[in-house]
């Protein structure tokens, strides 16, 4: 498999001889187009926090985070399907190979935006050598296959006289010299075939088993399985040049080389939905060339123009949009290119080219689940059917990365610019409230019997408990007892985004013009407001909008005071994130203590005593919600030193914030919360202030906005919430 990751940047230069010896040191040179792809998303590496995390929540340690698919946030589980059912079987011969991969997901999980940052990956390749003025950029190994072709030519057509002249052609390729004759692949070939370290002996195995011949040259360069199934015959341009049948041939060995350029977009190519009516076959195999008839002959290369989609997609990626909505013509297409790895040619050049065109594309397609069903339901799609490779693109079931998903789409738009330059702002906890709330949406209820909102939150990572029960929720227990389906149904983030989000946003614009309001904002009070109407106005069937619903009513709710209940409380304190930080740093070094047996030392030369260290981690741990019982308390205290060590890792041996844990966060943020005392006193008593109480209201509204990133609208209107809202502050 390939593993050079880097290529020059510049295009090689030279004749295809001075290029073969090259090929050991850049195999990605004459890669497959999936090997290319392949190599270009492994050397971006992978994101070691996220890869840990995703394999602790989905109990399976081969996941991994790539950094190339970093534009997505919860698609890890796509993202490994498609390198482990489809591009690793492809690259290792496997019949992944010759099928096309096929995103399937709902509106707005990412699809199609998956399938432009693969071409962005694409466009980030190096030049890779071409057969010089080929329009389809034939990868220069096929020249290998004319090795027998131009022999026979130069002596009439009499085979038995073609040694001399193959042995020429093999002797100027310096074929003996280059073929490392000790590897594996090779010895197998030189045991089947009895062939010799000559070039007699390599002539004689190209005239009599011409796939024998190509392997032993390919294996013998150290290339990939992979490589060597992607190769054939050469374009009927380029094996004119060679042979000079309608031009001055030239030597194998001397054929220039010229380049195939990612960044210029080569070997992209979109195809948009077809209907039978409007099928053009020249449109996907290429076309007459009308200036040449009556001036060429049908024979002539020169006859026909290559330029359909499959031609010039070869050796690179071809994107059927809604791909299986196309009429029967393009799906037969489709299945030669890649079962066959051929296409028919244009006439009138056709008749002279029994094999057609060879390509080799990696065929990106996506479409709905509902047309997939129903081209599965089709029998007269049979023969089609395992051409495509399925890979479920769900939305995240994991909160944090759904709200990911919806401020990446907010950044996308002008409204995420500075107030001043015309933006608006977001209340702190805005996109985790709505991401939450698309999360419930793609959730399926457990058949088990744990709460949906139990189960979002064990997605998400937190450890918690359904009610009654004493032990932690298992996350693959939960996985293992929901459907495949799971993720493929819900709310799109361009809905929640862009509709809802964007008309309250738009208002508050016109609001602030206005001068009606102090800054122009969008708050999670607002938002479920709107999404009350918007339920009503879009979500037709009954039972799912009364549930979602009661989420927005109950569950959300609840969850939406207690997150800002811990920003009120930390407004009035003096140092919230000072005395979190602190906390922090005494935590890991008083549990680092605990697990090594020890205990630590106190402010003076005296060590602090077990039974004092153990009473203090056992009530920072033992917060409500979160809470960690006697028996997970040593692996709950590994898995924060575990992550401590992977941030020291990626940023060096400086201070650990206190967020690096998100369970010891939640202690920690309730364990220095519980300082603040007199918050429900001071907002909910509006007629008896003290000047001392309107001094910390002022103070606190102030913290808000300089500390927790709200703007003087959320948080008067936060505070306006809680006063007028009897019993608002929760633990």
């Amino acid at each position: 498999m390939e593993t050079k990751l880097t290529l020059p940047q510049d295009p090689f230069e030279g004749s295809f001889a001075q290029l073969l010896p090259v090929l050991h040191e850049f195999p990605g040179y004459v890669a497959s187009p999936k090997g290319t792809i392949n190599r270009l998303i492994a050397r971006r590496g992978r994101n070691e926090l996220r890869t840990a995390q995703v394999r602790e929540l989905y109990a399976d340690p081969s996941l991994e985070a790539l950094n190339a698919f970093g534009n997505f946030f919860g698609t890890e589980l796509s993202d490994n399907e498609f390198m482990n059912t489809y591009l690793g079987p492809a690259l290792m011969g496997h019949g992944a190979d010759k099928k096309a991969s096929l995103f399937i997901g709902p509106p707005g999980a990412g699809k199609s935006d998956k399938v432009e940052d693969m071409k962005r990956i694409w466009r980030s390749g190096e030049p890779m050598p071409a057969l010089e003025g080929c329009s389809i950029h034939d990868n220069p190994l096929n020249l290998l296959y004319m090795v027998p072709r131009v022999a026979i030519n130069r002596v009439g057509g009499k085979a038995s006289k073609a040694l001399a002249e193959a042995t020429s052609i093999i002797e100027k390729l310096n074929l003996v010299a280059i073929i490392n004759w000790d590897l594996p692949a090779v010895k197998q070939i030189v045991s089947k075939t009895a062939v010799e370290r000559t070039n007699e002996s390599l002539a004689a195995l190209s005239l009599a088993d011409g796939e024998a011949f190509v392997s032993l040259a390919c294996f013998g360069m150290g290339l990939p399985k992979a490589t060597r199934n992607s190769i054939g015959l050469p374009c009927p341009r380029c094996q004119d040049r060679v042979i000079g049948k309608f031009c001055t041939a030239i030597e194998i060995a001397d054929f220039p080389m010229g380049a195939m350029i990612p960044a210029l977009g080569h070997g992209l190519v979109d195809v948009p939905e077809v209907d039978e009516i409007n099928f053009n076959l020249a449109e996907w195999i290429g076309r007459r060339k009308i200036a040449n008839i009556g001036r060429v002959e049908d024979e002539n290369p020169e006859s026909v123009e290559l330029n359909g989609y499959y031609c010039r997609a070869n050796r690179g990626i071809l994107v059927l949009t809604e791909a299986l909505k196309n009429p029967d013509q393009a799906q037969r297409i489709n299945l030669e290119a890649l079962q066959g790895r051929r296409i028919p040619l244009p006439q009138p050049l056709a008749p002279y080219h029994e094999s057609g065109l060879h390509v080799e594309i990696f065929v990106l397609a996506h479409s709905n689940e509902e047309e997939y069903r129903s081209f599965l339901a089709d029998r007269k799609k049979e023969p089609y059917w395992d051409r495509f490779q399925r890979i479920y693109v769900k939305y995240p079931l994991e909160a944090d990365q759904a709200a990911k998903v919806t401020e990446k789409l907010w950044n996308l738009s002008e409204f995420a610019l500075p107030v001043d330059q015309g933006g608006v702002h977001v209340e702190p906890i805005l996109f985790s409230y709505e991401g939450r709330l698309r999360t419930l949406a793609s959730l399926e209820e457990d058949s088990g019997g744990v709460p949906l909102m139990v189960k979002l939150q064990a997605y998400n990572g937190e450890q918690v408990r359904a009610s009654g029960m004493g032990t932690i929720i298992n996350v693959a227990d939960l996985r293992n007892r929901a459907s495949e389906r799971e993720g493929m149904e819900g709310i799109s983030p361009r809905q929640t985004s862009e509709s809802v989000m964007g008309g309250i946003a738009t208002r508050a614009k016109r609001l602030f013009a206005d001068g009606l309001v102090k800054s122009p904002c969008v708050t999670s009070k607002d938002f479920e407001l709107a999404m009350f109407e918007y339920l009503k106005a879009n979500v037709k069937d009954k039972k799912k909008r009364e549930a979602l619903s009661a989420f927005l009513s109950k569950d959300l709710s609840v969850w939406r005071r207690k997150q800002l209940s811990k920003f009120v409380r930390a407004a009035f304190l003096d140092s919230f994130a000072v005395e979190c930080q602190n906390t922090f740093d005494k935590y890991i070094e008083w549990s680092n203590a605990s697990v090594l047996g020890g205990t630590p030392k106190s402010a003076g030369s005296s060590r602090i005593t077990k039974v004092e260290m153990d009473e203090w981690l056992k009530k920072l741990e033992n917060m409500p919600q979160f809470g960690v019982s006697d028996g997970q308390k040593d692996r709950f205290r590994r898995e924060v030193q575990a992550a401590v060590l992977r941030y020291r890792e990626e940023h060096g041996q400086g201070r650990v914030p206190y967020t690096t844990h998100q369970g010891l966060r939640e202690c920690i943020e309730r364990f220095v919360l519980t300082a603040v005392s007199d918050v429900v006193r001071i907002l909910s008593e509006n007629t008896s202030h003290t000047a001392e109480d309107l001094k910390k209201l002022d103070s606190a509204l102030g913290r808000l906005v300089r500390e927790h990133n709200f703007c003087e609208h959320c948080a008067h209107a936060l505070f306006d919430e809680v006063s007028s809202t009897r019993g608002f502050i929760v633990d």
